[in-house]
């Protein structure tokens, strides 16, 4: 019986496959990192990776760089919580 074969003829998954995978592993269970990529965030925060950049332009979103890459720290819940407080404030007003 022939294995079936991705990325061209390799055995092997391509790395547009297994970051497919790890974003499946994110989503199915508690995931904890100290950084995040912008991706990851926008996955988290369920928003468009345009809105993730405009949330770190305006301030409301705090970002690290590493080395050339822009990574987001785990103090999105920071801006959950941001986002609930503020919630809070219109609905008392």
């Amino acid at each position: 019986m022939r294995k079936s074969l991705t990325n061209r003829g390799s055995p092997f998954p391509s790395s547009w496959q297994l970051r497919k995978v790890e974003r499946k592993q994110i989503r199915g269970r508690e995931h904890r990192k100290a950084l995040y990529t912008v991706r990851e965030a926008a996955e988290q925060l369920n928003l468009s990776r345009s809105q993730i950049y405009e949330l770190i332009r305006s301030g409301r979103l705090r970002t690290v760089k590493e080395g050339r890459a822009r990574r987001v720290p785990a103090a999105i819940d920071a801006y959950v919580g941001l986002l609930i407080r503020e919630s809070e404030g219109r609905q008392a007003a």
